[in-house]
């Protein structure tokens, strides 16, 4: 009797010590977390890049060009409320966080006081002829003023339902950008990339086999 209950007691013990060996060998768990694709900029003089800014801190100083805003900075402004400190260079401490520094901020903060309050009476501009044609259906960014406009009256400029009233410039969608952007669709450039990378890849694999 005492036999058999030894060769049952060491049973478990022999698998249990098969099973810490394989679970040393199994390979260390990969994360499988892919960061959202990366929208790109608006080119200058386009969208929300159509016009470039100087800044100074004081009449007289020199002045200084502000950079391109990216739809990254965009998203994350209309996200966050922070006092400026005059410095340029000074860190944006916030949450989420702000990819850049204040003078980063600073341009995205233009950019959507730009785009919000930019309005004109109704029918003060118009598109440009060669705009008139809206076939890929991106907004158009061009007018200029209606010489045939007829100016209104105050009663209907002073109407609270603003009906009269309209937005001259092209409105910030959530993506960050005045023209949405596909960011799952690769450029040529982007194609030709991949390809070298999957062929340097399959290059050094060929070169671990030997």
């Amino acid at each position: 009797v005492s036999t058999q209950s030894t060769g049952e007691e060491e049973e478990p013990k022999e698998e249990e010590a098969e099973e810490v060996k394989e679970g040393e060998e199994d390979d260390i768990p990969k994360p499988d977390y892919k960061p959202p694709p990366v929208i790109p900029k608006e080119e200058n003089g386009t969208g929300c890049n159509k016009k470039t800014y100087f800044v100074c801190n004081e009449p007289g100083s020199e002045w200084v060009k502000l950079p391109p805003v990216t739809p990254a900075q965009l998203v994350c402004a209309r996200q966050i409320k922070k006092f400026f400190t005059g410095d340029l260079n000074a860190p944006v401490v916030s949450y989420p966080p702000f990819p850049g520094t204040e003078i980063n901020y600073l341009r995205a903060q233009i950019a959507r006081v730009s785009a919000g309050t930019h309005i004109s009476p109704i029918d003060y501009y118009k598109f440009e002829e060669d705009d008139e044609d809206d076939s890929e259906g991106e907004g158009r960014d061009s007018f200029v003023e209606n010489v045939e406009f007829e100016p209104l009256r105050n009663t209907e400029l002073i109407d609270p339902a603003l009906s009269n009233w309209v937005h001259h410039v092209q409105h910030i969608l959530p993506q960050g950008r005045c023209v949405w952007v596909n960011p799952t669709v690769k450029t040529e450039t982007e194609d030709f990339e991949d390809e070298e990378a999957e062929e340097a890849e399959m290059e050094e694999d060929d070169d671990d086999d030997d």
